[in-house]
């Protein structure tokens, strides 16, 4: 036993330099492959010689998904230097190497750039191909990152398509995943997408709101870039609303946010798209002074197509402004900077193709020097395979094996007992803290619940169960009576009938609506309401009582005023509110109802008796308290208040009271 304890620290050692020289090779293959991804489209030939070390390092460590990788990256490269059939052969190769898919991740890098190719090469079919073979594998591995990324490349192709339905919906997809993962920069690119195809398919509201989603994301991440080109956006889509106030508002926050970034490009961009927009307005002179403005960016950037759109800009403003020299000037710089433009792409053409030929000979002279590196690299692994050989030897002479076995045998055995006791025990702490919160929510539901129906049942005894007894004894008397009665007196009685009747009904109306708020599991449906249209249904459903007091309501809303919100409880809250104010205005007065677009806010103002700011604080917490009398003597039991703050609460309104007494009462609504 102690010549074995002499041998262990030697096997020890023996073992670090096995290791460490596998680690070494791993490691030194993700650096190249690093290396020549970070390099394609930068420096193509270097990127090409990177990736081909990489290939031979893989080969030697038999590491078939890391040589794929290398292989599709030299593919890239050459398809980069133009050489399509070098690359043509070389996907044939990494093709072969993952053949069945039995490396997912390889085959998803090949479909990748075979979707790119197809797609650069016009070949809409087989790029749709290679995209769903890539979601299949990924959903095979639950590779979130690249099920977004390709039901995102769906989305563009079918965009390109004009294929706007098969487009929205891919871009659901790919949205839903990005919201589940957390990836909010993806997801907030998904609903810009969204906004781009709606704005091409006309439906211009639909993308004001997606943009508007994607703004609020991007915001939480304070990416002002993305912001300035997201109101850019919000502006164009006003602009084809018609609303060109709101698109020179929203271009005028887009442009603050493109100068806090100092980058000459967008801010030009912003200025210009402003220009356009105060055109389009018949506002020439101020798109005059901001195209003044622009000049100074513009002869930094020395950009042709901006210059050119500035020109044309111009002449549209001189023109609008009925200086027609000015305008033909500046229509004539456009054109001759157009047909510049044109004489330079050609010779950037022509310097293009003498620079690819120069790329091949130069990729030709890089493939003789790799071939020779290639040599006396092989001497060095030669040496290399000689050494390790000689150092499995020296571990078989010692009985590696056999000493690991003696050594650590006892060791595994115990280490695997703890290990599944100690599984064991989490798994049942993990089950014991679920059922602990399961038990502990259950009983809060519980209680809340005991709460509601006490209340409920305090409600129908007191409130309701007494002029029900009361409306049951006043007929009683009534029929008793009958014969000895006028007509007057008759009238006299069933106008009270009426009312009695009429404040049961609210009052049971009140108690199904707070009950159907407390009920588990509710959840509120948005839909767009016009604000106008449900409004005027609630003072129609009131007008018997209007006309009792003789009130008048006056709805301010416009018409085209919307919301998105849940009807039924929206409905709920303004019809309480009305009754409310009905209930508390004296005869002859006027309740009035207006909507703020700018904060979101609907206002209900009537000139009753007012609330102190005692009782508003109590309304504000949530406590009970006994509603007061009507100007006519209307009783009321206190509900209608806590079903609206309830129902406010489930859909995220926000509601406030001003008021004085004498004075009367504003209640408001922020949605």
């Amino acid at each position: 036993m102690a010549r074995f304890k002499t041998l262990i620290p030697l096997v020890f050692f023996l073992l670090n330099i096995l290791c460490h020289g596998q680690n070494k090779t791993t490691n030194e293959i993700d650096a190249l492959i690093a290396t020549a991804k970070k390099n394609l489209t930068v420096d193509d030939s270097l990127a090409l010689f990177k990736a081909e070390q990489a290939i031979e390092k893989s080969e030697q460590r038999g590491n078939n998904e890391l040589k794929t990788t290398a292989v599709l990256i030299k593919a890239n490269a050459l398809l980069n230097l133009g050489n399509k059939t070098a690359f043509r052969e070389y996907i044939i190769y990494a093709r072969s190497i993952f053949s069945d898919e039995k490396i997912p991740r390889a085959a998803m890098s090949y479909y990748s750039v075979m979707a790119v190719y197809y797609n650069n090469e016009g070949k809409t079919d087989s790029c749709l191909q290679n995209v769903l073979k890539t979601i299949t594998l990924a959903e095979k591995i639950k590779d979130t990152t690249q099920l977004i990324s390709n039901y995102y490349k769906l989305q563009r192709i079918y965009t390109d398509l004009n294929n706007f339905k098969s487009a929205l919906s891919y871009n659901s997809t790919a949205a839903r995943l990005a919201l589940i993962t957390g990836d909010l920069e993806k997801a907030a690119q998904c609903y810009y997408s969204r906004a781009f195809i709606l704005n091409n398919n006309k439906d211009h509201d639909s993308a004001l709101y997606f943009l508007d989603k994607a703004f609020l994301i991007q915001k939480t991440r304070q990416d002002t870039v993305a912001l300035s080109v997201i109101l850019s956006n919000k502006a164009f889509t006003y602009s084809e609303l018609g609303n060109l106030p709101k698109a020179i508002e929203t271009s005028q926050f887009s442009l603050q946010l493109r100068k806090k970034t100092g980058n000459y490009l967008r801010i030009t961009q912003g200025i210009l798209d402003l220009a356009e927009f105060y055109n389009n307005f018949n506002k020439p002179i101020v798109a005059l002074k901001y195209l003044d403005s622009s000049e100074t960016y513009l002869r930094a950037l020395n950009n042709n197509n901006l210059n050119i759109l500035f020109h044309e800009i111009r002449s549209d403003a001189y023109f609008k402004n009925k200086e027609y020299e000015k305008a033909f000037n500046e229509f004539k710089l456009s054109v001759n900077l157009k047909d510049s433009l044109f004489s330079a792409e050609s010779k950037e053409e022509i310097a293009g193709l003498q620079k690819d030929y120069e790329i091949t000979s130069r990729q030709n002279r890089i493939e003789l020097l790799d071939k020779t590196k290639k040599l006396k690299e092989l001497e060095l692994d030669k040496q290399e395979k000689k050494n390790f050989i000689l150092i499995l030897i020296v571990a078989f002479i010692f009985l590696l094996a056999i000493v690991l076995f003696l050594f650590l045998r006892n060791r595994i055995k115990t280490s695997k007992i703890l290990a599944v006791q100690n599984e064991q025990i989490n798994k049942q702490n993990t089950t014991l803290k679920k059922l602990n919160t399961q038990l502990i929510e259950s009983e809060e539901e519980l209680q809340n619940a005991n709460e509601a129906k006490g209340q409920l049942l305090s409600i129908i005894s007191h409130d309701i169960s007494s002029p029900v007894k009361a409306l049951f004894n006043f007929e009683e008397s009534i029929v008793s009576n009958i014969d000895s009665l006028t007509n007057e007196q008759l009238k006299t009685a069933f106008q009270k009938l009426h009312k009695g009747t009429q404040d049961i009904f609210v009052m049971s109306t009140n108690l199904l609506d707070y009950a159907q708020t407390q009920q588990e599991g509710f959840i509120p449906e948005s839909a767009e309401i016009n604000l106008k249209s449900l409004t005027n249904d609630i003072v129609s459903l009131l007008e018997s009582s209007l006309r009792l007091k003789q009130l008048t309501i006056t709805n301010k809303i416009d018409v085209s005023a919307a919301i998105y919100s849940d009807t039924n409880l929206l409905y709920i809250i303004f019809r309480n509110i009305i009754s409310n104010a009905i209930k508390f205005s004296p005869d002859g007065s006027t309740i009035s109802i207006d909507w703020d677009e700018q904060n979101k806010t609907i206002s209900f103002n009537d000139q009753g008796s007012g609330i102190g700011q005692q009782k508003i604080d109590l309304i504000m917490q949530g406590a009970n308290f006994h509603s007061a009398k009507g100007t006519k003597g209307e009783t009321g039991t206190g509900l209608g208040l806590k079903i609206v703050f309830a129902c406010a609460q489930k859909i995220n309104a926000a509601i406030s009271i001003k008021s004085e007494i004498g004075k009367g009462t504003v209640l408001l609504v922020k949605l």
